[in-house]
């Protein structure tokens, strides 16, 4: 059977949604202050070619990194629900 190791499992699992209420909390509370310092220094920044291009380039990792920390969290739980017993090649 593909599930043998439920207790692992069931830990993985468990760890990944909790990793994911924690990233979920994180990105709402610091969403607020990123704003207000993207809204108050993009006028000095603006100009400034190389730095605007940094700039825009942290404002998209900070819109997107929680999306690809989930898709690989939810890969990992694949993984480790699908795992093997390590060392043997069979499911004990």
């Amino acid at each position: 059977m593909v599930l043998d190791n439920k207790r692992g499992s069931a830990f993985t699992w468990v760890m990944i949604t909790v990793m994911v209420f924690s990233i979920g909390l994180i990105y709402m509370v610091m969403t607020q202050p990123i704003i207000a310092i993207q809204s108050t220094t993009w006028s000095y920044v603006k100009n400034d070619t190389d730095y605007a291009q940094s700039y825009n380039t942290v404002v998209m990792v900070w819109k997107y990194w929680p999306i690809v920390v989930l898709i690989g969290l939810i890969i990992v739980g694949i993984m480790m629900s699908l795992k093997q017993e390590p060392y043997t090649g069979y499911n004990v």
